[in-house]
């Protein structure tokens, strides 16, 4: 269990049982109250070098039509937890759905499993094309990070 004391003027978070102290401030100056963070597409693509984009969708709306960031990781919601689990905690994150809807609350569940600086897109996907971002497709199989390759030995 981790205990969290805070001076109502003070935004450091002083974690105890072992746990790592929070900077007070993210990446670009806002204050960490344990809370994921709500950025636009415009500012997400300002900042895209700087970004870890994790794309939760499903694997297939990923390399389907619709195409992804330039530079971003798949990573389906189910599997997200799991899988983030040993990444660097004070990496920049910026989660990305298809609309908007489902990536605020997979930001949160990252802060509050100890990641110092999450994002979300506003908007999603759609709001990335909306302001005419490229968006990569992968519609060739050499791209997919899962083929599935089955052979008839006759």
């Amino acid at each position: 269990m981790i205990v969290d004391q805070r001076d109502p003027d003070d935004d450091r978070a002083i974690l105890h049982r072992g746990e790592r102290q929070r900077p007070a401030k993210s990446y670009w100056g806002g204050s960490l109250m344990a809370e994921a963070k709500q950025i636009t597409a415009e500012a997400a693509f300002e900042k895209l070098n700087k970004l870890r984009i994790v794309d939760i969708r499903g694997h297939e709306n990923y390399i389907g039509d619709m195409g992804h960031i330039p530079h971003s990781e798949s990573l389906p919601l189910d599997i997200l937890e799991h899988h983030t689990k040993n990444w660097n905690q004070f990496e920049t994150l910026c989660i990305v759905c298809l609309n908007g809807e489902r990536s605020p609350e997979a930001a949160q569940m990252l802060v509050d499993n100890g990641f110092v600086s999450v994002f979300f897109i506003e908007g999603g996907i759609t709001a990335w094309k909306e302001k005419g971002h490229n968006l990569c497709s992968t519609d060739h199989p050499e791209h997919h990070s899962r083929i599935r390759c089955d052979i008839d030995a006759t």
